[in-house]
């Protein structure tokens, strides 16, 4: 698809220090979350909770929206440092969760609340190498505007998909009978800034020096990298975790979080190292691998969960859920090129520390496409 298929350009000033148009959508992604999705993949065994129903979410990269948090990252000036800017994510998300027991029309106090969340947001993210150190580091920031309780939006789009399974709400999944009672019912505004860190294992930082002198493959059967960040707002955390991957990896997109493919593509900054330019600006030939990342994360507080300001009553005291959450995501990734595509299963530790408490899973499937 031709750049001149995009609808709208937007002008900016790029890390080059010139000005010249870029475009403001130069790829996207969908994905689709359901705990049913773990059935399609002959995983029913595993989807025996109700709590996280669906989700949903659409992103577009924007090399035009890419300087917008400038004021947060920090500037490389050196000519042995480079920074590289990747395109903007922005997207849309909504996501809705219910107890477990869906015919119950009454607030089911304890268990997870019926709740949607719908949200705006905008991440930019840039990468370093120090040619000094040889060192690698990744850093993204971001802010969402969120919308709780929306109402009937959720309550029928579920509805919807168990009539077509239940035999007239004679056999699960039944009917959601509760929804008048979801977090915020009628819409709540909220909002949440964040940021994250990632650095490659000393393993897979030596595999990307080497791909860089030319003296190693630009991919690898293998990579790891740490990461670590931070929530504010909507939900206020602070997490720690690995990524994992196992097969043909492209070592110039290590930073990615599995199947994240949208910003493979890096623009440099300033004078610096060549081969590294070269390196991180060049093309991926293609990937598959398996993968596995994990995050332990402290929750402090979830909107969702505990409530705001407006319909509470079916909120979880703190007392009862749980402040250290364990997240796992295993799966597979194939890309060639512009298109990506991602299956995984996911999985999180109880939220709730009481007589409901249980582990949460579902699966997904992640489409993604470049248009350069």
């Amino acid at each position: 698809m031709k750049k001149t298929a995009i609808a709208f350009f937007l002008c900016t000033t790029t890390l080059y220090s010139q000005e010249e148009c870029q475009p403001l959508i130069d790829g996207g992604s969908i994905t689709f979350e359901q705990d049913v999705v773990l059935e399609w993949v002959g995983l029913s065994d595993l989807n025996s909770d109700q709590n996280y129903t669906q989700g949903f979410q659409l992103k577009f990269s924007s090399p035009a929206l890419s300087n917008t948090f400038d004021f947060v990252f920090p500037s490389y000036s050196t000519n042995q440092k480079l920074s590289f800017s990747q395109p903007a994510q922005f997207g849309l998300q909504f996501t809705a969760f219910t107890p477990d027991s869906l015919p119950d029309p009454n607030i089911i106090l304890g268990d997870r609340p019926y709740s949607t969340v719908f949200g705006i947001d905008l991440i930019n993210s840039r990468l370093y190498y120090n040619g000094e150190t040889r060192s690698h580091r990744y850093m993204e920031a971001g802010a969402a505007i969120i919308i709780l309780g929306i109402p009937n939006v959720a309550r029928d789009l579920q509805t919807a998909i168990h009539e077509g399974m239940n035999d007239g709400n004679t056999k699960p999944p039944y009917n959601p009978e509760g929804w008048h009672n979801q977090i915020s019912n009628g819409g709540e505004p909220s909002a949440m800034v964040m940021a994250q860190w990632r650095r490659p294992s000393s393993r897979t930082a030596q595999k990307i020096n080497e791909a860089i002198d030319g003296s190693g493959e630009a991919t690898s059967s293998q990579s790891l990298s740490w990461l670590y960040g931070f929530q504010l707002g909507y939900q206020t955390n602070a997490t720690v975790g690995f990524d994992y991957k196992l097969g043909k990896v492209s070592l110039n997109s290590w930073h990615s979080l599995s199947g994240n493919n949208l910003t493979s593509i890096s623009m440099a900054a300033g004078a610096g190292p060549s081969e590294a330019k070269a390196f991180y600006e060049s093309s991926n030939s293609g990937s598959f691998y398996f993968f596995v990342n994990g995050q332990l994360t402290a929750s402090i507080y979830n909107g969702s969960l505990h409530g705001q300001f407006r319909n509470r009553e079916a909120a979880l005291p703190y007392g009862e859920t749980g402040f250290l959450l364990g997240n796992f995501r295993v799966g597979a990734v194939a890309q060639w090129r512009h298109i990506g595509i991602e299956l995984y299963g996911a999985f999180r530790t109880a939220e709730m520390w009481n007589e409901y408490s249980r582990i949460h899973s579902w699966g997904g499937i992640s489409l993604n496409y470049n248009w350069r």
